[in-house]
């Protein structure tokens, strides 16, 4: 709570001698950019400005983060995750929805491609406002597929990449063709594909 000053008269703390509106405003005005980041809401009661605290924590954070520990692990430097199972089906069963409990995005549709410091879910324009909801305070960046200038996740991936790091993904819910297109653009950066891998 930061106390403020008497509505009417000048502010005792302010030199300028500004009001108490004035004075409340500007505080309010750097308070909401210290905040922001965290969306944390910001009121006015009974002379004082209250900070609502947002202590909810989406568990998706938690879970990329087991997930990069594992990257290490593997010596991977990114990773793929599709949705898809080993016969390439439209409905998964539950064992094969690792992008859905890994990004919190519910869709039938997606791919979510992560590094050690940055996460992208790309999806089509069916689930783009599902998908805003549902990533929000992730950490996950939406990719809206088919958008003017929207990489592909191939794109994304290779632009923040260097010359011998590796990519993981699971081999085998990948189709062949899409794992030749993968792996050719990876070479060409002078970087590499595991298929053998399953965080």
């Amino acid at each position: 709570h930061v106390r403020v000053c008497h509505p009417v008269m000048p502010c005792p703390h302010q030199p300028s001698g500004e009001t108490y509106s004035q004075c409340l405003e500007k505080i309010r005005t750097i308070l909401r950019m210290i905040l922001r980041i965290h969306r944390h809401s910001i009121k006015v009661h009974a002379g004082m400005i209250i900070i609502a605290m947002n202590s909810s924590k989406s568990p998706i954070i938690d879970r990329l983060h087991h997930a990069r520990l594992a990257l290490a692990n593997l010596a991977l430097d990114a990773y793929i995750v599709l949705t898809s199972d080993p016969h390439l089906s439209e409905y998964l069963p539950a064992h094969w929805q690792g992008r859905e409990w890994l990004s919190g995005f519910t869709g039938s549709a997606g791919t979510l491609v992560f590094t050690a410091t940055q996460a992208a879910l790309f999806t089509d324009s069916r689930y783009w406002t599902q998908a805003q909801t549902e990533l929000n305070g992730s950490g996950i960046e939406l990719v809206k597929q088919g958008a003017a200038g929207a990489p592909t996740p191939i794109q994304w991936l290779t632009a923040r990449l260097q010359k011998g790091q590796t990519v993981g993904t699971d081999g085998a819910v990948m189709g062949l063709a899409f794992a030749k297109t993968v792996r050719e653009a990876l070479t060409k950066i002078g970087a590499n594909l595991r298929t053998d891998t399953d965080l």
